[in-house]
């Protein structure tokens, strides 16, 4: 699954962006049922906590029109706009659903661009500095696999080969399910 995810196009960006080798330090498969309001605070504008220099592999496992959901998008500028007022790393139920109260709040007009995947469709981003919010699924079940990527010395396989572990795993800021991850890639080496 890991290698269809990081093909080799999307190999080529992660290096050039990282300017290292990187690893996977955690993934999720996710399951989002339609509803008619943000289906949890991932669907509110948000940017992730963590490093600056990390970055999100969204592979959209089933197409737009059988759930009418997706992920929308800020660019640098108008992420950075917003930033300036402190909201970024909005927790919870603190974050905006309305890129309008997020115009008015940065002063400016905002864009975004809303992503309507096909099966298979992957989008790549910095999480840290790109406000970003899910578009809840309306029709069907939206399934996403979420790759979180990190700069490393080794690559990407050679460190799930090894079932390499960071210091950030225990960052209680970052994803409970880093554990969860160690288990898995030992017993995918064992």
């Amino acid at each position: 699954l890991l290698d269809s995810a990081l093909s080799a196009e999307v190999d080529g960006h992660c290096l050039e962006f990282f300017r290292s080798e990187y690893f996977v330090y955690w993934y999720t498969l996710s399951r989002t049922a339609p509803s008619t309001a943000p289906a949890s605070v991932s669907f509110r504008w948000h940017c992730d906590q963590g490093p600056r220099s990390h970055l999100k592999l969204l592979v959209y496992l089933n197409d737009y029109r059988e759930h009418g959901g997706g992920t929308s998008y800020l660019d640098l500028a108008g992420s950075a706009a917003v930033a300036r007022t402190g909201y970024m790393f909005a927790r919870g139920q603190r974050r905006s659903d309305s890129l309008t109260k997020l115009a008015t709040l940065a002063k400016r007009e905002l864009e975004a661009y809303h992503h309507h995947p096909r099966a298979g469709d992957a989008v790549l981003f910095q999480p840290a500095r790109v406000l970003h919010s899910g578009i809840t699924p309306q029709r069907g079940p939206r399934y996403v696999l979420t790759l979180c990527l990190l700069p490393s010395p080794i690559p990407w396989r050679a460190a799930l080969a090894r079932g390499a572990q960071i210091d950030l795993r225990s960052d209680a800021i970052w994803h409970s399910h880093a554990g969860q991850l160690e288990k898995r890639l030992a017993r995918a080496a064992g």
